[in-house]
């Protein structure tokens, strides 16, 4: 393929994409055909880095300039010893890879993207101070936006079922009434997975090539090097979303211990861990959500759920989060969904901890806490905390994340326990693929399989009732802990005699700027709904703000609700006023009684667009579209008797150093 580079028009012969040598000379300039490497090379080369700092070229004059200052001083050192000297041409050469990432041509301002790999193996000063040098050369250019050092990036069940499905020990009411992922393909990125354990077994293993018809792995993406590494993070991960025990890979068995969230959905992977090397290789942003998705097959055969258990201590909106904004703000893919982990370095309470890229605004940022029933209402001690560097509320929501069963890679059928917030997310992931079949399926809004019509949800939609439906747990409610708390499948989905709320929703509206739309609710209680909550909550994809933005909300969406009995006005998010940070907004009231009124308003407060696209979700007590609500029964639900967890635990972590020019 050929990479164009800039208004330079560099072109070079790249097979994998790599143009490390063309990026360089782009970054530095040319040197003049005479000259010669040394400290006294000839005058014609000068460099933009050499250029913006003012050097003059010596050294000693530098230093005692008292209108330079020290930082000048130690930049001229840098480049007096390492650009023109061609000390580091062999370290530009040998330890560095450049790729490139183009920016969406129809999203305004999206930039390109050089991505430079620098390789700390072995290392001395000087390459150190040849890696400083690129950096500022980068800063410098004319067309450079900003230049950004990724930081570290790390990895970050069957009673998690019970937990997230009913909070009740045993009881797993959305299997019960048949949900359980069909038809539904989860995209997910790690380390690897183990294709002979049992919770994947197939009879042909995937390649690169999507395959419908493989039982549980459609796909499987090499792009570091198709194999798991040895604490087998990514087989646990895929485990907990999706995996389903099979002993000859044909036949599965719906008792394994080990049986992921949605054990019946299918599997999308992209392997970007390295067997023995402690470090994560990130495709660009849009290889990599595009795994399993390609708009030459069927809505029924792309992934709309992509699961990352992996991210940064970066708490910053970055480059990287700004591209996963990006990506999920493309018309083409507002049916996507990204879950990531928030990260494990929450220890002592420790806010502002929640890490890249689970700081972009449109993905589901999700938290851990306990897994047992008695104490499934405490947060993880390790489990990030927000806020995010500019404010917003994060994490979002909850799930169990310590100490989870799931497959372990390196057996045939073994289970082991692992914890982290890369637990917890692909237990959400596997439940929204449950949310996007019950609605595919017809079970809204009557609770029953077909009777209703076929929807296929949006993103936001999903991401909206599993937010809504989110319980606060031993915390400040929308702390920098919970955020809405911890996810719950029964709270946030009708199922004709298995949960207690009734839920409507509205879905890819819009909504423009200045205008207001008003929804009514009446409470009904006649029908044996006991609920004595009513929830709405907004949720919509915001345009992608700029890299390190201090205010990162585009477009600003408000919420509130009202009680048209008593006059009282509900703000979201535990506010006295509107919400003018986060895009995902929910107002709870409690303590409903038969016939009250509630009007909720959306609005558009301040769009920097003419409209904005938006999902809500309702649940409480009221009819929808005259179904036929039918209350859970008393007697206890039905459900299979569910194992303890084992009491292994481990942590697990990966990185990768990376800087993005």
């Amino acid at each position: 393929a050929e990479q164009t580079l800039s208004e330079r028009n560099v072109t070079v012969d790249q097979a994998d994409g790599d143009i490390t040598l063309p990026a360089v000379e782009w970054l530095f300039g040319s040197r003049s055909p005479d000259h010669t490497c040394g400290k006294d090379s000839d005058a014609n080369f000068t460099t933009s880095v050499s250029q913006g700092l003012f050097w003059t070229g010596a050294q000693d004059e530098i230093a005692n300039q008292i209108s330079i200052t020290r930082t000048v001083a130690f930049w001229g050192n840098i480049f007096r010893n390492t650009i023109e000297t061609c000390e580091c041409d062999d370290f530009f050469r040998e330890s560095l890879r450049v790729t490139l990432e183009h920016g969406d041509q129809d999203v305004p301002n999206d930039p390109d993207v050089l991505r430079i790999l620098f390789n700390r193996t072995d290392t001395s000063e000087a390459d150190k101070n040849c890696t400083l040098a690129l950096m500022a050369a980068g800063a410098l250019r004319p067309e450079t936006c900003f230049v950004e050092v990724e930081q570290v990036v790390t990895t970050s069940n069957d009673i998690a079922q019970t937990i997230t499905q009913s909070a009740s020990s045993g009881q797993t009411p959305i299997f019960d009434a048949g949900i359980t992922g069909r038809d539904q393909i989860v995209a997910i990125s790690d380390t690897g997975i183990d294709m002979n354990n049992c919770y994947f077994n197939q009879p042909s293993n995937p390649t690169s090539i999507f395959n419908i018809n493989q039982r549980k792995v459609v796909q499987y993406i090499p792009f570091a090097d198709g194999r798991d590494d040895v604490n087998g993070h990514g087989t646990h991960v895929n485990g907990i979303a999706a995996g389903h025990l099979s002993e000859n890979g044909i036949t599965e068995d719906d008792d394994g211990r080990g049986n992921g969230m949605a054990k019946n959905a299918k599997i999308a992977f992209t392997d970007i861990g390295f067997v023995g090397v402690d470090a994560l290789s990130i495709p660009p942003t849009t290889d990599l959500l595009n795994t399993g998705r390609s708009t030459s097959r069927s809505y029924e055969e792309n992934a709309h759920i992509h699961s990352a258990s992996w991210g940064s201590t970066d708490n910053r909106y970055t480059g990287q989060a700004r591209a996963f904004d990006t990506f999920m703000s493309r018309n083409q893919n507002s049916d996507f969904l990204v879950v990531v982990a928030a990260g494990n370095s929450g220890t002592g309470n420790t806010l502002n901890t929640v890490g890249n890229p689970a700081t972009a605004k449109n993905v589901l940022t999700v938290g851990s806490h306990l897994n047992s029933i008695s104490t499934m209402n405490t947060v993880s001690t390790f489990s990030s905390r927000g806020p995010t560097a500019d404010g917003r509320l994060k994490p979002d929501v909850l799930a169990p994340g310590q100490i989870l069963n799931s497959a372990r890679s390196g057996t045939n059928c073994g289970l082991m326990g692992l914890q982290g917030t890369s637990m917890a997310t692909p237990a959400v992931s596997g439940s929204a693929a449950l949310v996007r079949e019950y609605f595919e399926k017809g079970y809204f809004p009557a609770g029953v399989e077909g009777e209703g019509k076929p929807i296929q949800p949006s993103g936001a939609l999903v991401k909206a009732v599993l937010m809504n439906g989110a319980q606060f747990v031993s915390a400040a409610p929308y702390g920098n802990s919970q955020g809405f708390g911890r996810i719950s499948l029964t709270k946030s989905i009708y199922i004709s005699g298995q949960t207690d709320v009734a839920l409507d929703v509205d879905d890819e509206r819009f909504i423009e700027d200045g205008e207001s739309r008003v929804y009514t609710k009446k409470v009904n209680t006649t029908n044996g709904c006991m609920n004595t909550e009513f929830r709405a909550t907004l949720v919509w994809v915001d345009p992608a703000g700029s890299a390190f933005c201090r205010n990162c909300l585009v477009n600003d969406v408000d919420l509130q609700v009202t009680n048209t009995q008593t006059g009282k006005t509900y703000f979201p998010n535990g506010r006295s006023s509107r919400d003018t940070v986060n895009n995902a907004e929910r107002v709870i009231v409690e303590n409903v009684k038969e016939g009250d009124t509630f009007e909720i308003t959306v609005t558009g407060t301040n769009l920097s667009d003419e409209r904005q696209k938006y999902a809500i979700a309702f649940t409480g007590c009221f009819e929808v579209d005259g179904a036929v609500f039918v209350p859970p029964e008393t007697s206890s639900a039905k459900g299979s008797n569910m194992m303890g967890v084992i009491s292994v635990a481990s942590t697990v972590a990966v990185a990768i150093v990376a800087l993005l020019l």
